[in-house]
């Protein structure tokens, strides 16, 4: 875990750096694009090798739609507080 939270501030410190160059920028947003798109599709890949994840979907469909539901209430409430936040910074100043 502490691999991953390193990665995500290097990646930080990078494209705090590299803000000013556009061109980085959208290659950058492509990139994610895509990594996040072959994640998606190697997830699937693995949830169909599963036998056992398919012959207990039923039983699991409706945990796995409560966690998705509130980890999207959870992530819609973090990116309203954090625009809340910089929003109110930006209008101090």
């Amino acid at each position: 875990m502490l691999e991953i939270i390193l990665i995500l501030l290097a990646g930080i410190g990078v494209g705090f750096l590299l803000k000013d160059f556009n061109k980085i920028i959208s290659i950058s947003e492509n990139l994610a694009n895509i990594s996040i798109y072959f994640l998606l599709f190697f997830l699937g890949v693995s949830v169909g090798i599963k036998d056992k994840i398919f012959n207990n979907l039923e039983s699991i469909g409706l945990t796995a739609l409560i966690i998705t539901i509130f980890a999207v209430l959870g992530s819609m409430l973090a990116a309203f507080i954090v625009s809340k936040i910089i929003r109110d910074n930006k209008n101090e100043k």
